[in-house]
């Protein structure tokens, strides 16, 4: 049975999806996946994007690039 991971906050409040149980194959696609699911969570509260770069106003997305998080 897999597990999953659900990224809340101390209320227990979560939005988006489970970090899905493939992304424990690697630490970076572990770590994607729960920066990922963070966001969603705080998006979805603040109801806007976050973080916001500054060079265009738009949201962040994290990703694996180089097998490291970027």
């Amino acid at each position: 049975m897999a597990e999953y991971v659900y990224v809340a906050l101390a209320n227990g409040e979560w939005h988006g999806n489970v970090a899905d149980p493939d992304s424990s194959d690697t630490a970076v696609l572990a770590l994607t996946a729960i920066t990922e699911a963070a966001q969603e969570t705080v998006t979805e509260c603040l109801w806007q994007a976050w973080p916001v770069r500054d060079e265009h106003d738009l949201g962040m997305h994290p990703r694996e690039a180089d097998g490291q998080l970027s």
